[in-house]
Parts: structure tokens; C-alpha cells; sequence
């Protein structure tokens, strides 16, 4: 029986923040573009928006969890570790536009409440 080692475990935790990177950008790009805040910046997922909405979130969690699988099997490759650090660097990226997106709406919304004085 194989044991898990230290570098297993990092990988592990690596790719679990790539995976739940990758939903948080799929659920809050569906807010924004929905409520027109943004738009998608990938042309073959702002298509699927187009289409449904649902079929976008459907298609962005099954090729995240794909992905995921996919590179876990392969962990043991180099290039496999130099793809996770390099998606989950461009991930955070993506996450910390979703942060500045989120920082932009609430600080309009106040705005308009003090303007509006409610």
C-alpha cells in the first residue's frame, strides 16, 4: 500500500484551490454578466452564456472537475506540476479581478444610496 508523501499532499491542496478557484470565477462571472457588471472575457464560454446560462455553469464545473481529475492522475509528471502552478497563478489573477469587480458594486451601491438618501 502506497502512502500519501508531502508532495502528494501539497499537489492535494494545490489542486483543490485550482478546482474551487475555478467554480468561484464560473458562479460570480454568471452574477456579473448577468447583471451586467462584465462580461466574459473567454469568447467560447461568453457564447454559452448566450445560449443558457445554466448550460455555462454545467459545462465550466464538468471541465474543471475533468481537469482536476486529469491532472491528478498525471501528478507524478513535471510538466503536471508546472501546469497547476501555472493555472492556479492565473486563477488567483482571475479571482482577485472577481474581488475588484465585488469592491467596485458595493462601493457604486453605497454611492447611489447616499446620493438617493436611502
Amino acid at each position: 500500500m502506497k502512502f500519501i508523501n508531502f508532495n502528494d499532499t501539497l499537489y492535494a491542496v494545490l489542486l483543490s484551490l485550482l478546482i474551487m478557484f475555478s467554480l468561484i470565477d464560473g458562479f460570480a462571472s454568471a452574477i456579473w454578466v448577468n447583471y451586467h457588471f462584465a462580461n466574459e472575457a473567454n469568447p467560447i464560454m461568453a457564447a454559452l452564456m448566450d445560449i443558457d446560462l445554466s448550460l455555462f455553469l454545467y459545462i465550466k464545473i464538468g471541465v474543471t472537475l475533468i481537469c482536476g481529475i486529469l491532472l491528478w492522475k498525471i501528478r507524478y509528471r513535471p510538466l503536471a506540476k508546472i501546469a497547476l502552478v501555472f493555472a492556479l497563478a492565473i486563477y488567483t489573477y482571475v479571482l482577485y479581478k472577481h474581488i475588484a469587480i465585488t469592491y467596485e458594486v458595493i462601493c457604486f451601491y453605497e454611492a447611489v444610496g447616499v446620493i438617493t438618501g436611502s
